[in-house]
């Protein structure tokens, strides 16, 4: 039996833009690489939210679209999705969602830092911006990981609109990415993890860098992490230990689900007036 994958980007935009179809044309490559032969994979955009690097490195106004990533993935089991990969490295909403739902949900930073922890005994991960660097630290540290990860977290010497543009020609962003990567490096860092699901694409494929043909996989000697193929393993691993009747998630804590119910009472008095999402083909 096959596995039905939603993937749902964190971001709003347009399809028809040059940027968005890189990048589609990019994540669907990775997916490809990696995904087991009778997955089926969808995608899907925000029809309202965030649209560039800029605004997520701000917790405030990321808050804002978490919403809306919660909302777009909510009915995933209904529609017959098995497993939800939400392809941010900020993993929006996905707590939430795995509280709600009773299939598999995975961001990117979880799966990328425990696949570290196998890689390697300590990892460095390069934010985005100072200003997004406190909030990769709080996964760090929300992962209980704060004694494999190098810290405090590093961020990219180049602005997020250039790392943006990544996506389409990555030569002058891989430049920076090593830049940062080796002071890691200097520190003991045995993997890097960029914590960006769109710059990890661009150093996975490294377009316009005809030099790096299998990408930009590892920086002297030490492994850079794909953070897309790492979240994709482990999103079809849950489905095949929860298939096999295997434990595969804690309903006691953390993730304990509220009855229907009270859910349904909250929700009527919080209703969602939203945009919802836009498939992509």
């Amino acid at each position: 039996m096959g596995t039905k994958l939603l993937v749902q980007r964190d971001m709003g935009g347009d399809p028809e833009s040059p940027s968005f179809q890189a990048y589609i044309s990019l994540l669907k490559k990775a997916i490809e690489k990696v995904k087991n032969r009778d997955t089926e994979v969808r995608f899907r955009i925000l029809k309202k939210g965030l649209t560039n690097l800029k605004e997520i490195c701000y917790s405030y106004l990321h808050f804002i679209n978490d919403r809306e990533v919660l909302e777009a993935v909510l009915d995933a089991e209904k529609e017959g999705f098995d497993a939800v990969l939400v392809s941010s490295f900020s993993d929006p909403a996905v707590n939430e969602a795995r509280q709600a739902m009773n299939i598999p949900v995975v961001g990117l930073a979880q799966p990328s830092m425990l696949t570290a922890l196998m890689m390697g005994s300590r990892f460095g991960v390069v934010a985005v911006s100072p200003e997004s660097a406190p909030r990769n630290e709080e996964l760090v540290m929300k992962y209980g990981l704060r004694e494999r990860a190098i810290l405090p977290v590093k961020s990219m010497p180049i602005s997020p609109e250039e790392q943006f543009k990544m996506i389409e020609d990555s030569r002058h962003g891989i430049e920076a990415f090593k830049e940062v990567s080796r002071a890691y490096i200097r520190d003991g860092a045995e993997v890097i993890i960029s914590a960006c699901g769109r710059v990890s694409l661009a150093l996975r494929f490294a377009p316009g860098c005809p030099e790096l043909p299998n990408g930009l996989t590892e920086i002297d000697g030490v492994p850079v992490l794909d953070t897309v193929g790492c979240a994709v393993k482990w999103a079809e691993m849950m489905v095949a230990l929860k298939r096999a009747g295997s434990s595969w998630i804690s309903r006691s804590g953390l993730y304990v689900r509220p009855d229907a119910e009270l859910s349904k009472a909250a929700r009527e008095k919080i209703p969602y007036r939203g945009s919802g999402f836009i498939d992509v083909e």
